[in-house]
């Protein structure tokens, strides 16, 4: 397909596109560049927004024209890891069956493994107008694009390669019988130990550190499972009482 078909910006577009794959999910970078993917099963549409480093401006619009078993994708040849992006989506607004497809309002790639800026509670994150009479069936088409964190994109094959390098022992095939597994908030957890460094607490490293360790053992835990670990946003219920 011709780029001038895929491209909808008006600027100067210094990189190649082509089909790409539908897997893996999210945005993978190789040595050519980068592919984009993602699902949707009622989507008529998907663009793919690129922003500039500050993630203030949207610098071009790429149609996600590919579509492989409800999959959109794309590979844009050129680009590279730390690139900021998000999604616009067309589809039904048909609320009373769980539609609500806005292309005005700018979307976080689920598979995003990093995010640049932070969530500014607005009235144009809403898919409707907040003072409309019709409430939640109305249509907004205010952007919020100005009010979005941006999802960037991760090379992590360093981190996969080490991985392999490293001396990780391999996984112990414990009988579900025999397991007490320790259901935690890793925040709350670490935040909350006297042993752990300060620079730690809150973080995977401060988990990983023997002191928290060696509380989990002294309690006889087999199996930790953290959660959540992705990454979400407090609703203005909550930080109006300052507590999140």
């Amino acid at each position: 397909m011709a780029i001038e078909a895929w491209v909808t910006s008006t600027r100067y577009f210094p990189y190649g596109l082509s089909a790409g794959s539908p897997f893996p999910l999210g945005a993978t970078v190789d040595d050519e560049g980068v592919n984009f993917s993602l699902f949707s099963a009622h989507a008529t549409g998907v663009e793919l927004c690129l922003f500039d480093d500050a993630g203030h401006s949207e610098i071009h619009r790429i149609a996600l024209s590919e579509q492989t078993q409800q999959i959109w994708h794309g590979y844009v040849h050129g680009l590279k890891a730390g690139q900021l992006y998000g999604y616009r989506v067309y589809g039904p607004y048909e609320p009373h069956l769980g539609h609500r497809f806005n292309p005005h309002k700018l979307l976080l790639d689920p598979y995003a493994r990093q995010f640049v800026g932070e969530y500014q509670h607005h009235s144009a994150n809403y898919s409707y107008e907040l003072n409309n009479s019709s409430e939640d069936l109305s249509f907004s088409t205010l952007d919020n694009a100005a009010f979005m964190p941006k999802c960037k994109v991760v090379d992590i094959r360093p981190l996969i390669a080490a991985a392999k390098a490293s001396a990780i022992r391999p996984l112990v095939r414990r009988p579900l019988e025999q397991s007490i597994i320790y259901e935690m908030h890793l925040k709350g957890f670490t935040a909350a130990h006297p042993d752990i460094d300060d620079k730690r607490r809150g973080t995977f490293a401060g988990l990983a550190c023997k002191p928290a360790i060696d509380y989990l053992v002294e309690l006889g835990v087999t199996c930790v499972e953290l959660l959540p670990v992705q990454a979400f946003f407090y609703g203005t219920f909550l930080t109006g009482k300052a507590v999140n």
